[in-house]
């Protein structure tokens, strides 16, 4: 059967950066800044809690205190 559909703000966070929705691993803070661009993510807001929302489809690395995130497998959009 096929994946269920992705929740509408990981299909946003995915738009916003597009090199996650490919699997590849990018650095946090990158990725926080782009978000913010896109209106995803307040000035305070914090992206590690964003994506410990979605812990079925996205990896913090490393676990203790993370600066990157990836994609479990690549994600259509």
């Amino acid at each position: 059967p096929p994946p269920p559909p992705l929740p509408d703000q990981v299909l946003d966070i995915l738009r916003a950066v597009p090199d996650l929705a490919r699997g590849e691993t990018l650095e946090l803070n990158v990725v926080a800044a782009k978000l913010r661009e896109s209106r995803l993510l307040s000035r305070s807001g914090s992206s590690t809690k964003l994506f410990q929302q979605y812990p079925d489809l996205f990896v913090l690395e490393p676990a203790k205190q993370p600066h990157k995130v990836r994609a479990i497998r690549a994600l259509k959009v």
